[in-house]
């Protein structure tokens, strides 16, 4: 982990630019898939990725601040019964944006998951959820600085169940979710 922080910070110094900011504000929606892991992923396949709200807004050429309302849909494997599993959450954060060329940035955007909602159908049954969560937020910024731009996104959800109605959760309640997607913004 500190490899990882020290290497994070060092790209953060070298690729900071001082270029003047034409931008403050953007707004855009993002799909993608979804890869879930954790203790309660088990049978819970690959899903689609939806990021219906991607806003952000700077305060400085590099640093801002980003929300997203993002909300993935998965199947799960079952011979006793058809089952659905949805997964939802506003992501709150800081985000700071590196300058790798005039058409070119990454926006790393770290994350926390409020209100992270899950919702198990299972046979028309449904299962509400809640947690809390981190999230590990990148994107490749393709184009100017006004105007549309194309985002290429990775990002990572480490969430935890802490409330399902009707059901004892125990202490293996992990959630995390590899999200690979595509981005559409608009820079105002």
């Amino acid at each position: 982990m500190k490899k990882i922080i020290l290497i994070l910070s060092t790209v953060f110094f070298f690729f900071n630019q001082t270029n003047a900011q034409e931008s403050k504000a953007y707004l855009g929606i993002s799909v993608g898939v979804a890869i879930p892991s954790g203790d309660i992923s088990d049978d819970v396949n690959t899903g689609i990725d939806l990021g219906f709200i991607n806003f952000g807004y700077r305060f400085s050429e590099n640093w801002g601040a980003t929300l997203n309302l993002v909300s993935s849909g998965h199947t799960v494997d079952s011979d006793i019964f058809d089952s659905t599993l949805g997964v939802a959450y506003f992501g709150l954060g800081p985000m700071y944006t590196a300058n790798l060329s005039d058409n070119l940035s990454w926006d790393i955007k770290p994350q926390i998951a409020l209100g992270t909602k899950f919702v198990q159908d299972i046979e028309g049954t449904k299962f509400n959820g809640s947690g809390n969560g981190f999230i590990i937020g990148n994107s490749l910024v393709f184009g100017s600085n006004k105007g549309f731009k194309f985002s290429v996104n990775l990002d990572y959800l480490m969430a935890k169940l802490t409330e399902l109605e009707g059901i004892d959760v125990d202490e293996d309640n992990s959630f995390n979710k590899l999200s690979l997607g595509v981005g559409l913004r608009y820079n105002f």
